[in-house]
């Protein structure tokens, strides 16, 4: 019964985006927790009184609003996704999805403008694969720095130019306006990236430290990242099996990260964009592992040296191997003690470093209405 709902639900958006002859605005969102990242901007579409199209692969990924300017449609995934989105004309077509004409996501002519929302914060050189942003036509830029990297390999490789919108991030204008800081807070967050490299903080380590931490007689949250979920179902199944009945974990599967934030005073991560959300929202003190790099372009340095992300953890982090993880808790105690005070630090440093004077919904709305 399900599948069968599942392709009436097809046919539907097959029937709809191709009959349509033209469509203003699209968010295309993978999963439920990548909608998240923009939909700030397309609860500000709405409030203007422009129509929108929500498509997701995701057959639960609805936006629910008594606003009939919101369209859902479900397109699936693999072939009939790409079927799907080959028949659709629009003007300006959000992802935040890298790689665009890379990979599965071409570039379809009869949409105008692709635009590019980040789900992160990190820089645009490191940690990205080299042409992840070539494609696109319009990028929203957190900070000056991906607004300076942008600039830099569109001059140094003779690029086609790009309108940069200098809008902030939108994902932290949502975590601020649903965030509740005021809880308990008393867990230790357990967040590992996701990696091109085998050799990563979730396969090498987790249940390393995972048994070390509950040892130790912490209360932890583990959130593996949503791609783990594809990329490592073997690792998370071991772990699931091995810590489900222990009272002390809470496996956070949920498609944002809003009840691990207020729940936790302290986090674990490697190079996770996870870092940064945690640490300007919640301003609490994190550990990071310095031998474990995420470097998914190794020509970054063509663009500069120093990312955002490595600026974050050298001005906040406390570095630690992945060889001393028997004396976690020590380091999680020394880590807490070198980060008090830096409260007043963190909101200097992030108001240099991001585009934050007005609301990146508000931005991104007007640049694009007015382009």
């Amino acid at each position: 019964m399900f599948l069968l709902e599942k392709f009436k639900q097809l046919l539907i958006s097959i029937y709809h985006l191709s009959s349509k002859n033209k469509i203003n605005y699209v968010f295309y969102s993978e999963k439920e927790n990548y909608t998240y990242y923009f939909l700030p901007l397309i609860n500000k579409f709405i409030s203007k009184n422009q129509e929108v199209y929500h498509l997701s692969s995701d057959f639960n990924d609805q936006i629910t609003s008594e606003n009939k300017r919101i369209k859902n449609f479900y397109v699936g995934k693999g072939f009939v996704r790409m079927i799907i989105l080959s028949l659709i004309k629009c003007n300006y077509f959000f992802m935040t999805i890298t790689d665009l004409g890379n990979n599965e996501f071409f570039k379809n002519k009869n949409i105008k403008n692709y635009v590019y929302i980040f789900h992160a914060l990190q820089s645009t050189h490191k940690i990205y694969t080299e042409k992840a942003f070539d494609n696109y036509d319009i990028i929203c830029c957190n900070g000056p720095y991906q607004y300076e990297e942008i600039k830099i390999r569109e001059e140094k490789f003779n690029l086609k130019k790009k309108k940069l919108i200098k809008s902030g991030y939108l994902y932290l204008e949502y975590l601020k306006t649903k965030i509740n800081l005021s809880k308990e807070k008393k867990y230790v967050l357990f967040a590992p990236s996701w990696n091109y490299n085998n050799f990563n903080l979730l396969e090498k380590f987790s249940i390393n430290i995972l048994s070390q931490l509950l040892e130790d007689n912490f209360q932890v949250i583990f959130r593996p990242h949503q791609e783990h979920y594809k990329r490592s179902k073997k690792t998370l199944d071991e772990i699931f099996l091995k810590f489900k009945k222990n009272s002390n974990l809470i496996i956070d599967e949920s498609s944002n990260n809003l009840k691990s934030f207020e729940k936790s005073n302290f986090l674990i991560s490697d190079h996770s964009g996870i870092v940064h959300e945690f640490l300007f929202i919640c301003k609490k003190p994190f550990i990071i592992f310095s031998d474990l790099k995420k470097i998914h372009n190794e020509n970054y340095n063509q663009i500069k040296e120093l990312s955002f992300e490595e600026e974050v953890y050298k001005t906040f982090g406390f570095f630690i191997n992945s060889s001393n993880i028997k004396d976690i808790k020590e380091n999680i105690g020394k880590a807490k003690l070198e980060f008090i005070g830096k409260e007043k630090e963190i909101e200097n440093f992030f108001s240099k470093k991001l585009f934050l004077k007005s609301e990146a919904s508000e931005t991104i709305f007007n640049e694009i209405i007015n382009y």
